[in-house]
């Protein structure tokens, strides 16, 4: 936010240079993002008495005027109709640049001479208007540079104003109120009181509490003419151009009070004035041009036929004032944050005054603009008033926090006197009672970032300075924190993995409407996203898979080999809470020199649940309706009986709808489940004695044979000399099916001779034909 230098002393009194008041926000208030001059380009740009204005003698429409500028008399040719003699004006001396950097010289115009030239407003940057030059007052002092006297030559101070202080430092006053407390002056201002009106013939009808007040003048014989040269200089200073004094009134009242107001043309405003929420269908053409279709949830102000303006952000074009209004309704209302900022985020506008109902008025700062609005419209436009109507039905309360005495000293570290306290808070308009052990301080309804003792505690400390505050190290009693066991099993999974040849990925946790319709998903199970980043990325995964596999997708472009994982969350629809949310794990491999990769997988999760501390494994075929997973290449994985995850290939017919043409295989696992095991104590066991033998056995099966069922095999027919075994490949051939296997055999006291290892081989053979009706494939 930007401020005027010279507006800020105006109103503050502060003695402090535009430095030196940098350094005080910066270390008190503030950040303060920069401090430079206000550009005006007005060097050589003065002030000028007009001694004669005669006609050109070599023009119709043209005058020949001598101008004293303070320093000599010149004589300038001047085409302007109201120029004439005894007038002050504003004169750009040879050298003075013109907008376009067009540089003024002393020349020749029709034969007579020309020092210089006699600027309208539109020269100097303060409006449109050209058909005339600026007269100034009869009081402005003669060669004085106009950039002084209109007070362009100022310093412009750009602050970072923090959300929370929007009610009172976005606006001149509070900035002013900020620096008066820091420099520890209790600065008030005084407003002049209302004068008795008539009430508003324009009826005012509050439908909506999302509007807690709303004020109304209406004024009469209003002249669409031109603002003072005051004003119309500060509007400059703010980047903010001059339109016509009525307009110019409400953008004066939005800089130093910080209260936005809207200026209607009352013609245009049938019956009485509406605060309501817009109807559905119903379209309302904006100031911008834009005609935009109204939501439900957005407020708006209407008349008894149609909507007028999107209150809080823009006016509408059909009440709009224009050259020719002469009857204006003035808006001075408060409405609800929250309500204009989804306004604003849902018709993609931000205006002014958007940006400071966002953070949140105070409703009684209304109340100060009243009277000064109704002088200005007199003084400027030469309005009359003709009623004024005031709904406030709530008035809001200021309030009370009590602070304990001790509780300063004790945030702060060093003791901080009750008198300064009491004053501190005083300065920043707070009513403070001492009692036995505490202040009881009534807080000032603009500052409605004073909630609690402790923010007042900041105020006191801010204040008091922080660099007056010595540097100690804490003492305090060191204690380990209790480990977040979920964390620690997400850290030594993402090691273990690393470790194990996996990359780690980490995708968004929403994907699209089209990506959802690929997996066959039910839109309706799906969580949506109100304002998603973009119309692709609406809808909240059910698993952390899908997203997963979405990116195998896109890596399969630049690589034909990969091993990932993610560890993240899902999100399911939750009867009580209405949003479950879940931590997963999910695994993706793809082998272009592997052309089974779910063997390859397989090995990897055998041993992740052995780190996992997981017991009783098993293998489920997963449900045909499961219509993510291959029909045959996949299965539930059981411990202790319970299902805690599922591995396999992803079905060709979703893989085909992404485009991709590699086998890809996939395992999905809770992470709640995979931990669930993880912390128990591990049972130490002692080397073996005696080596183990180790022999590789290659069995071919009808087709139907799962893995599991000859993995139950082996433990029945290998117990108790089979030790361990891994699959290691799977080859897939018409009906039948070749599953290979590690198998390693040992005892406790002593080493297997090579007749009782070839005894327990013969007898896995020997039940896996009478069983399956395999048959060794050598």
């Amino acid at each position: 936010m930007r401020y005027s230098y010279n507006k800020l002393v105006e109103l503050s009194g502060t003695k402090k240079s535009a430095e030196e008041l940098s350094k005080l926000f910066l270390t008190r208030a503030f950040e303060v993002e920069g401090v430079e001059s206000f550009k005006h380009s007005l060097e050589s740009v003065v002030i000028g008495l007009v001694l004669e204005a005669e006609k050109h003698p070599n023009a119709d429409k043209l005058k020949v005027t001598r101008v004293d500028t303070g320093d000599m008399v010149r004589q300038i040719v001047c085409g302007a109709p109201n120029v004439d003699k005894g007038q002050k004006v504003v004169v750009a001396l040879p050298g003075a640049k013109l907008p376009g950097n067009v540089e003024i010289q002393e020349t020749e115009i029709r034969g007579e001479a020309s020092q210089g030239m006699i600027w309208s407003e539109r020269e100097l940057g303060f409006g449109e208007k050209h058909e005339g030059i600026l007269v100034l007052p009869d009081d402005a002092p003669i060669g004085t540079s106009f950039a002084e006297y209109s007070g362009l030559s100022d310093f412009i101070l750009d602050l970072k104003i923090l959300p929370d202080r929007g009610a009172d430092a976005l606006s001149y006053r509070g900035l002013a109120r900020e620096i008066g407390a820091l420099e520890g002056r209790n600065l008030s201002f005084e407003n002049e009181p209302l004068d008795k009106y008539p009430k508003n013939p324009i009826e005012i009808e509050i439908a909506s509490e999302k509007c807690s007040r709303y004020a109304g003048f209406l004024f009469e014989n209003v002249q669409q003419g031109t603002s003072p040269l005051s004003l119309q200089s500060f509007l400059l200073r703010n980047d903010v151009r001059s339109i016509s004094a009525p307009v110019d009134i409400t953008n004066f009242f939005l800089l130093e009070y910080g209260q936005p107001m809207h200026a209607f043309d009352a013609d245009m405003i049938e019956g009485k004035v509406i605060i309501r929420q817009a109807k559905t269908g119903e379209q309302l053409q904006l100031l911008s041009g834009d005609m935009i279709s109204l939501d439900i949830e957005d407020l708006v102000i209407a008349d008894e036929k149609k909507a007028l303006a999107l209150a809080g952000v823009m006016g509408g074009m059909y009440s709009a004032i224009t050259e020719k209004t002469t009857r204006v309704f003035l808006e001075i209302a408060i409405f609800d944050a929250v309500s204009v900022r989804r306004t604003r985020v849902r018709h993609n506008l931000s205006t002014d005054a958007s940006y400071r109902y966002e953070r949140g008025l105070d409703a009684h700062i209304s109340s100060d603009t009243f009277a000064l609005s109704a002088k200005l419209f007199r003084e400027y436009c030469g309005a009359t008033v003709v009623g004024f109507t005031d709904v406030y039905p709530s008035p809001l309360e200021p309030k009370t926090i009590v602070l304990p005495y001790g509780l300063t000293e004790r945030m702060l570290g060093v003791p901080i006197e009750k008198d300064f306290i009491r004053s501190c808070l005083e300065a920043f308009g707070c009513d403070v009672q001492a009692e036995k052990e505490s202040f009881v301080i009534t807080v000032p309804t603009r500052r409605i970032d004073l909630e609690d003792e402790w923010n007042l505690v900041e105020e006191i400390g801010r204040t008091f300075g922080y660099e007056n505050i010595p540097v100690t190290a804490p003492t305090f009693e060191l204690s380990l924190p209790e480990e977040n066991q979920a964390k620690r099993f997400e850290r030594k999974m993402k090691e273990y993995l690393s470790s194990a040849g996996f990359d780690e990925m980490m995708t968004y946790s929403f994907y699209g409407t089209s990506d959802a319709e690929k997996y066959s998903l039910d839109l309706k199970n799906h969580l949506t996203l109100i304002n998603p980043l973009s119309p692709e990325l609406s809808l909240l995964r059910p698993s952390v898979l899908l997203t997963a596999l979405i990116k195998a997708k896109d890596n399969l472009r630049y690589f034909d080999s990969f091993r990932y994982f993610e560890y993240g969350s899902a999100y399911t629809r939750d009867e009580k809470t209405f949003v479950n949310e879940e931590k997963q794990l999910t695994l993706v491999v793809a082998d272009a020199k592997n052309e089974n990769p779910f063997a390859l997988l397989k090995g990897k999760v055998v041993s992740l649940l052995d780190f996992t501390h997981q017991r009783n494994i098993s293998f489920q075929a997963v449900a045909q309706k499961e219509t993510l997973w291959h029909p045959s290449r996949s299965a539930h994985i059981i411990s202790d009986g319970n299902v805690i995850g599922t591995i396999g290939e992803i079905s060709p017919r979703v893989l085909a709808k992404f485009g991709v043409k590699r086998r890809i295989a996939c395992a999905l696992f809770s992470a709640k489940d995979l931990s669930s095991s993880f912390a128990s104590a591990v049972e130490a066991q002692p080397l073996p004695k005696f080596p183990y033998a180790v022999r590789d056995i290659s069995l071919t099966f009808p087709h139907k044979v799962t893995v599991g069922e000859f993995e139950q095999l082996l433990l029945e027919s290998g117990a108790p000399l089979l030790r361990h075994f891994e699959l290691f490949d799977i080859y897939e051939q018409g009906e039948e099916k070749s599953l290979a296997f590690h198998l390693s055999f040992g005892a406790d006291d002593r080493t297997l001779s090579g007749e009782e290892i070839e005894g327990i081989f013969d007898r896995i053979v020997a039940l896996a034909d009478e069983r399956f009706e395999a048959r060794l494939k050598l």
